[in-house]
């Protein structure tokens, strides 16, 4: 599935990014799925120019300190981006740093729903039930800096532009 913009991503590092990369990876090579990088979309489907997405996100980073992402459960649903994913809890600091990213770039009306997706697809409730069934994740993910992503196109087209640390 293709897409067009660019995002704001949260990204797990070091050996949670490499664990959680490992399930992506095999996932996708399991399923004939799409390969993309660990994250947490904080923002996404962002049709501004490029240097003013980089501007809006450099602001939002002075303003929204570290934090931990509680990933508390494994879920799925019927949409492609989330198929199978790693369910984050809503908390204050998170949907915080969710809303002012909204209002930074005039998207007030975007959803959020914070998760980190394991598998994008549109596959039978039999296979995601199973594939649930077996993923049990439960941790927390320190997130200290904002990575402006281009998505334009498919998955595995898309690059992390920037790394902007929190301040």
């Amino acid at each position: 599935m293709e897409t067009k913009g660019f995002s704001l991503w949260l990204m797990p590092e070091g050996e949670q990014y490499k664990r959680f990369s490992g399930i992506i990876s095999d996932l996708g090579k399991r399923y004939k799925g799409p390969r993309f990088e660990p994250h947490i979309t904080l923002l996404g489907d962002i049709e501004r120019g490029k240097e003013d997405v980089f501007n809006r996100a450099n602001q939002l980073a002075q303003v929204v300190k570290p934090f931990n992402v509680k990933l508390d459960r494994t879920e799925y649903s019927n949409e492609y981006f989330k198929c199978v994913f790693a369910r984050a809890e809503e908390e204050y600091e998170f949907m915080k740093a969710g809303d002012i990213a909204r209002r930074f770039f005039y998207m007030e009306s975007q959803k959020f729903m914070p998760h980190l997706s394991l598998l994008y697809g549109n596959y039978s409730e039999d296979i995601k039930k199973e594939i649930v069934s077996k993923l049990k994740i439960n941790e927390e993910v320190p997130v200290n800096c904002l990575h402006v992503a281009e998505t334009k196109g498919e998955p595995e087209e898309w690059k992390i532009l920037r790394k902007i640390p929190f301040r």
